[in-house]
């Protein structure tokens, strides 16, 4: 599992997930690395989405990580379920911004 963020790098989130190109950038940068490392998924450590645009984008962010996973899968290990996790904050002052629901599985918005 390749982690990406955390404490120290969860700064430079906002802007990535702000806009499409961000995020699709983000998306295809850390699939690479997953493949090039032959790690078996992505974990993203956002430490913590500061409000409620940030959790929206965080979402989309998971979103376009999700696809460009599913996209490699297909094209080069069909079948593969390839994983997406998040490091999820313990406390309510952070993860009540959070859409766990949608984060867990529901379906995403595209």
């Amino acid at each position: 599992m390749l982690s990406i963020g955390g404490w120290t790098l969860s700064a430079n989130f906002p802007v990535v997930a702000s806009t499409p190109t961000g995020r699709l950038a983000f998306a295809q940068s850390s699939v690479s690395l997953m493949k090039d490392w032959g790690f078996d998924g992505i974990d993203v450590d956002w430490e913590y989405p500061a409000d409620e645009n940030e959790a929206e984008n965080f979402i989309l962010l998971l979103a376009a990580v999700r696809q460009e996973l599913n996209t490699y899968a297909s094209q080069y290990a069909p079948g593969h379920h390839f994983l997406l996790t998040i490091a999820s904050p313990a406390g309510p002052t952070h993860y009540e911004k959070l859409d766990l629901k949608t984060i867990a599985g529901q379906p995403l918005p595209e």
